[in-house]
Formats: C-alpha cells, structure tokens, sequence
C-alpha cells in the first residue's frame, strides 16, 4: 500500500473549482543547486511537508508530469526507510505546483536534477521540448533560490576555501543569465526581467547556531546571511554584479530535522562526521524546517516592490512621519537610559561570572544601546574572562578540553565583540601551537611503543598540520616504520619452512601480499625472482604434464639384470637395462603427470637370483616434500640398501656411488634457483634483512 505521502504525490495538479478562485497570487521560481549541495533532499524534505495530508500541511505540493512524481517518491520512501536518496545519475526535469490556500498563493517551481556540477551540460542534455519549456520558465521567473551547504561554509579556514565556493555559487548565477541571454538573441543584455535571489543554506541541524535561529523569521535570516557572510565575504556584493538581482534573502533549511551521527552515539567528540555517516531519525520523527519562511518572503516579492509606491505615499505623510521620529526618537532616548541602568547593574552583578554576565546581557530580546560606558564594562568584563580561559589553556594537557575551549572561544567570534577580536585570534592560535604539540608528542609515543595506531595518528597528523615543522620529522618517522614493519615481515616469511603443500601455498601467498604492499622498495631483480618463485609454487600446486628423459643409471658391478623403477604417486615406470655392463645408458623417455603432495620414489634393481630372493633393491632415493619432482630435476644420488646382498660392498659398487642422470627441462634452472632463493628455505629473505 502507498503512503499518505505517495499518495498526495499521485494527485492531480487541478484543484476544486472553489480554490483556483481563491488562488490570487502567483509565483514563478526556479531552483538551483551544485553537485552535493543537498537539492535532492532539499526536494525531500519539500514533499514530507506538502504532501503528508494527514498532519495538516502548511502548504500543498503537486507533482506536474509522471516523472516528477515518480522522483518525489522514490526520495520520500528513501527517507521514511531511514536511508539518505540514491545519487542522482541522470538528468531529469523537475516541475511541481506549491498551493497555500490559507494565504491563497500559487507557486510554480521547476529546476533540473542532474549528476555533476555543469548545470549548461545538464541543460544541453534536456529534448527540445524541455528545453524550451524550462527556459520559458526561467525568464519568466520571479524569484531563483541559490542552495549553499552549510558543511562547505563550516569547513572554510582561509581565503582560498572562500573564494572556491564563492565562485562556484557565483558560476551557478551566470549561467541562469546567460541562458535567458542566448534565448532572448540579443547580445547586449539578457532579457530576464529583475529578479529576488533566496539563499538557502541547507543541512543547518548539524550547525547550532543556524538551527536555533529558526524560530524567529527576521532572526533566521540575519543570523544565516552573519554566517555566509563570515565565510564567503560580502556576498550579496559579487551576486548583484553577475545580473539584475532586486532582492537577497537568506534562509536556514534542513530537510530531514535532526540527523543522527555515530558521534553522538558513541560520545566521542574528537571523531569528525561527513555527510555520508549522518543517520535519518525514524520515519515519525522527520521534520524538515525553514521552507515556510522561504515562501513567506516570495509571497512578500509585490510587498517588497517599493518603487510602484514610494512617490505616491511618502510625501504626503512626510510631515506626519517627521512628528512620528520626533516621537519616538525621545521614547527610545528615555528608554535606552533605562536599558543602560539595567544593564550596568547586570554587568557589575559578582554573583555571577563575567561570562554568565555578558550572556545574560546578550540573551535579553531588546538591543543595548550605544553606551560607551556599557562598551568599556563589557570589554573589562571580556577580558577577565579571556584571561581565565587562557590560564586553562596554559595548565591544559588535554587535547579534548583545548577543543572544548577552541569551540568556546568561536563561539564568542561568531558574536562579533570586536573589541576583543585580536585577543580571540590570539588564543586560538596558543590553542593550535599547543594542539601540535600534544599531538606530536603521541605520535612519538606511539612510534616509540611499536603501536599499530602510530601510522594513523601520523596520517591525522599530517593532514591537520601539514605545514609544521614537525611535520617533516613525523614524515621521517613513518619511513622508519615501514622499513621496520617490511623487515618484519621478511623475518616472518623466512620462518616458514615447507613442510607440506599447504605451507608452500601459504608462503608463496604471504610472498604476493608483500611484493603488493612493497613494491616500490625492492628491485626489479628482486620482484621478478620473486614471481618466478611463487609461479613454480602455482605449477606445483595446480600439477601438470612433465616429460623427462631417462640418460644413464647403475653405478654397480654385477653379471645380472638391472632395473630402474621410478615410483610417483600411485604410478610406476620401469626401465630395464640393456646388457650387463657396469653402466647403463637406456636414453629412456618417461611423459608423467605430477603435483605437490605426490611422492617421488626411486629404485634401483638386480636380480640377486633365486637363492637370494629374485629381484632385490639395491638402492633408493625417495622424497615425500611438497617440491619432490626436484629428485628428477639431474643427476641424483642413491642411497645404499642393505638386503640379503650387502650392496655396499666395494666389489659391487663403483667408485663413484649409485646414481640416476635425468634430461629434464620443464623446469629452468633460474626457476630452481628462485625457489631456492625465496620458498626453499628461502634464504634471500633473511640476506635481505642484514
């Protein structure tokens, strides 16, 4: 079943005939936001307020077109699953109707959704038809909100964080005036009529001073333009040269309420939070806030029009108004006296500290007025506080508490006592110095201890101080860390003594893992022996076809037959001589199927007769280890064997001992060496570490 939500979505855009009368104002809007800004939930949030007919909206939204529908409800069940919307991947054109029948006011609002940040390439990718009917929409529109994320502007420490995203807001303009420009086809001025520009900061739950600004209209404006201004400078300066703009407005916008982090939830208030770790509250507990007050001020655009009735109104209450100020210049001078009273004997309470004072001060409603005997009392005041705050600063070795007093102390910028700005700038700056310090100092320990969290404390490091000194001797300390840990790991390697294929395996993996991670510290020599050596262990492994051929056997004396059985796995290949001669050469061929785990076994035979048993072995060779094929591999030496015949008597073996010559070139020498080097003991592991 479809949500009250989903539902709402599926209706029509046509209304009773009662309520299109009612409709007396329109407005058309355009919405514009880059890559990441939040205009999908933005959009979110818009259809959670107006299309939840049960929880008697403020306002009304229908969907226009199937896909604009099919849009809104895929992000409103996004979020009552408690699950942020999917990324956008495709362009789409959005258009919906907002209606507020108790102020009876239509608004029109269309805006594109699509991935990237190049709004022309979006636009270029619409058909004909959407083309010209966004364009159409657009100069014809009244009012443009601008999206700005309010996560961008906290994260703003210098000029240069400023001017990237002024410009990139800046560009988001340009092109609505370009656009209308190139449609018009004239090449002198757009032909896009003069417009209101709502700047809306979104994601303000996760910036306290924005959220609790919501609760006044004027307030939430002044506070939300105070803080865009603090960050990108005087913006509303550089929007006004890109095009016509009458009206600015700024307004503080969150599209779920309250998100949830995992900061909160595990109390750690060191760990930072992005974006995409935010959890939605569940599905009862969505409420998005601030998109009243953005169409308060739109319905507020012909209230705002004062040019149409300045002349007509102001000189014949000139006379009248001048009475007025008289008036209320001498009430205001009255009761800015007792403002000052009052607040002389808040400032000088001692019951109080200077903090709780200057706050008691500021959270009165009314403004203080310009007394600079109030100044001086609160600059004294300031000062004694700054004073305490700096002796915590001193005696602080505690990097949670030096944030905690960082946060305190913006928090006392973001209220614009000017009076002790430099100050301010000055502690914080102790704070940071002494930051770097702290935090260098666990570097050091933890490099010291051998801790497996040194190389991320480094890396935090690193990032938030790329530029002291210490940065360089943290640097050098991270080198030494991971020549420590590659020498460890070799050691380790070394010590792994095949005894079985699965260990072969296991060494020939960890071998793999190390070339990986070590690459750019060892030779090309080195890398490719190693490659060569765990290649054999995969051929060993795997098994496969050998062929080997049979050069010379014997190294006995004796008038009978002999035979030569070569014993692998469970198959057994024979080869007879071909006289009685002390040496035998068959130049026997042998094709034969192998792989580590097989046993490799030689026998050599006589025919000891029939007094003695018949056929007797009179030496072996036999290897049960994972790299047994490398019995075949040359000339190998067989053991003496002890049987009714003593064998190794000097009358029946030769001088130079029992043996069997093999041909055998399926495997190199150089790969006989690699795995000698690096699987077999592995030697070049521990040469490596001296």
């Amino acid at each position: 079943m479809m949500s009250t939500t989903e539902e709402s979505l599926q209706t029509t855009v046509t209304l009773p005939q009662q309520t299109r009368y009612e409709m007396k104002n329109f407005y058309k809007v355009t919405l514009v936001g880059t890559e990441g800004v939040g205009k999908t939930s933005f959009l979110g949030g818009l259809a959670l307020l107006g299309c939840d007919v049960l929880s008697r909206p403020p306002f009304h939204l229908f969907a226009s077109d199937g896909s604009t529908k099919q849009y809104l409800n895929q992000i409103v069940r996004a979020f009552r699953a408690g699950h942020w919307a999917a990324p956008t991947n495709v362009t789409t054109m959005l258009q919906f109707m907002i209606f507020r029948q108790s102020i009876g006011s239509k608004i029109q609002m269309m805006t594109l959704d699509y991935p990237g940040e190049d709004f022309r390439k979006a636009y270029n990718e619409l058909s004909l038809e959407n083309m010209k009917q966004f364009s159409d929409h657009l100069m014809e529109s009244d009012v443009v909100l601008l999206l700005i994320d309010s996560l961008d502007l906290k994260r703003v420490r210098n000029d240069v964080d400023s001017e990237v995203i002024r410009e990139k807001l800046q560009t988001s303009i340009e092109v609505i005036w370009q656009l209308a420009n190139t449609n018009s086809g004239k090449d002198a001025k757009p032909i896009l009529r003069n417009i209101d520009v709502g700047i809306c900061v979104t994601k303000c739950d996760r910036i306290p001073i924005l959220k609790k600004s919501i609760h006044g209209f004027r307030r939430g404006m002044n506070v939300t333009r105070n803080y865009v201004k603090k960050r990108l400078g005087d913006f509303d300066t550089n929007l006004r040269e890109v095009g016509r703009i009458r009206n600015i407005c700024y307004f503080p916008i969150s599209a779920v309420g309250e998100t949830i982090s995992p900061t909160e939830r595990i109390g750690d208030s060191k760990q930072s939070v992005s974006i995409d770790t935010l959890r939605l509250p569940d599905a009862m507990n969505l409420t998005p806030f601030g998109y009243e007050a953005i169409f308060d001020w739109i319905e507020g655009r012909s209230r705002r029009d004062w040019q149409n009735w300045f002349w007509m109104t102001f000189v014949p209450f000139i006379v009248s108004l001048c009475v007025i100020v008289g008036i209320g210049w001498s009430a205001k001078w009255i009761y800015d006296r007792e403002r000052e009273k009052d607040s002389l004997t808040t400032l000088s309470n001692e019951h109080f500290s200077p903090a709780e004072r200057l706050s008691q001060i500021e959270n009165n409603s009314a403004p203080l007025p310009d007394s600079s005997v109030i100044k001086e009392k609160q600059r004294s005041l300031m000062d004694e506080e700054l004073d305490f705050q700096e002796k915590k600063i001193e005696n602080s070795e505690d990097e949670k508490t030096l944030l905690e007093i960082h946060g305190y102390l913006e928090q006392l910028e973001l209220r614009e006592f000017e009076i002790v700005k430099e100050r301010l700038r000055h502690l914080k700056e102790k704070i940071n110095k002494k930051l770097v310090e702290i935090r260098h100092a666990a570097v050091q320990m933890a490099y010291n201890e051998k801790s497996e969290g040194f190389t991320e404390l480094a890396e935090i490091f690193l990032t938030n101080h790329p530029d002291e000194y210490q940065a360089e001797k943290v640097r050098e300390l991270l080198d030494e860390y991971g020549l420590g840990q590659m020498n460890d790991k070799r050691s380790r390697i070394h010590k792994i003594a095949i005894r079985n294929s699965s260990l072969m395996q296991a060494k020939a993996d960890l071998i793999f893992d190390f070339i990986k991670e070590y690459q750019s510290k060892l030779t090309e020599d080195e890398v490719r022996e190693m490659k060569t050596a765990m290649d054999l262990v995969k051929r060993f492994t795997e098994g496969m076809r050998y062929r080997m051929t049979l050069k010379q056997f014997g190294g006995f004396s004796y008038p009978e037959d002999q035979v030569l059985n070569i014993k692998i796995g469970n198959r057994t290949y024979s080869c007879p001589s071909n006289g009685k001669a002390m040496t035998i050469n068959p130049s026997y061929e042998i094709i034969f199927d192998w792989k580590s785990g097989e046993p490799i076994r030689i026998e050599l035979d006589a025919y000891a007769g029939y007094l003695w048993g018949g056929v007797e072995t009179v030496a072996m060779r036999e290897s049960t280890a994972p790299d047994a094929i490398e019995l075949l591999k040359e000339k190998t030496m067989l053991v003496p064997n002890k049987g009714s015949f003593d064998w190794s008597l000097p009358k029946f073996m030769s001088t130079g001992g029992y043996f069997v010559d093999f041909a055998f070139d399926a495997i190199t020498s150089e790969e006989w060496k690699a795995f000698e080097n690096y699987i077999k003991p592995g030697n070049s592991w521990k040469e490596e570490m001296k």
